[in-house]
């Protein structure tokens, strides 16, 4: 049964447009907060991958970024930042906690595609984030520098993910070099590879495909997950699957597995 509803998240003065899904079973529950890529889609409370999670004891809390989707504010990676942080804000208020059954211990941030920016360079600057899963892990620190690199050999693959991704009006109403500002002003900021040891401390899901050709593994997930062993990370499990950018069909259950294992 779909036990969605809507939620207030007021994120710098912008409306966010979020929805709790509540895990059956009693007691406080582990959370998790779905963070989606670009574009997505707009978040109408219907989620059957929210639900089924929900059938496993699961809450879930998803919402669509400032700047998208019909919300206003601007779409860029520092305001999606923001809003992850009023997300946290608003799961760690003590009514909230009591009223959503929330286990505070076991939120769980997830991110697709440009939702694992958000997740991983959330986690650099806040405390509270402390079990991350990336799914179609994307470096945009690493996007960032090919964006100011005229020689990049990802050059044509940009332009037209720029010209493709802003082209419909009706999901973003901005320049697309708004978006391109705020990251190529932050890239060193935004940098999860330079900043790895703020992530030490941190549970840590990677899950890729061998044939992601949006975010290949070798550029993407293999220049962080080598930094974090190096660093010897005791908390970080990859998996790449054989499958391209579109998530795996067993990641349900790579999921929940991980999740019942946070302690």
């Amino acid at each position: 049964m779909n036990k969605s509803v809507k939620i207030n998240i007021i994120s710098e003065n912008v409306k966010l447009n979020s929805y709790f899904y509540e895990g059956e079973g009693k007691g406080n529950k582990p959370t998790l907060i779905w963070l989606h890529g670009i574009p997505g889609g707009k978040e109408e409370g219907k989620s059957e991958f929210a639900i089924n999670l929900n059938k496993a004891g699961i809450n879930v809390l998803r919402f669509n970024y400032q700047g998208i989707w019909g919300i206003k504010g601007e779409f860029i990676l520092g305001n999606a930042l923001k809003d992850l942080k009023a997300v946290f804000d608003f799961l760690t208020k003590k009514e909230n906690i009591s009223k959503y059954k929330i286990d505070t211990k076991k939120i769980v941030t997830a991110g697709y595609s440009y939702g694992t920016a958000v997740a991983m360079i959330g986690a650099l600057y806040d405390e509270r984030i402390q079990n991350i899963i990336c799914i179609a892990l994307c470096d945009y620190s690493y996007l960032g520098r090919e964006f100011m690199n005229p020689s990049s050999k990802i050059r044509e693959f940009l332009e037209n993910a720029v010209d493709g991704v802003f082209s419909d009006k009706k999901i973003y109403k901005q320049d697309p070099h708004l978006f391109l500002r705020n990251l190529s002003d932050n890239v060193a900021k935004y940098d999860i590879v330079r900043h790895a040891e703020r992530l030490l401390h941190k549970r840590i899901l990677m899950i890729s495909g061998f044939n992601d050709e949006v975010c290949p593994v070798e550029d993407h997930l293999f220049p962080v997950y080598r930094r974090l062993r190096e660093l010897e990370h005791k908390n970080l499990t990859a998996i790449i699957k054989e499958c391209n950018h579109a998530p795996p069909p067993d990641l349900e259950k790579l999921i929940l597995k991980w999740i019942k294992s946070i302690k």
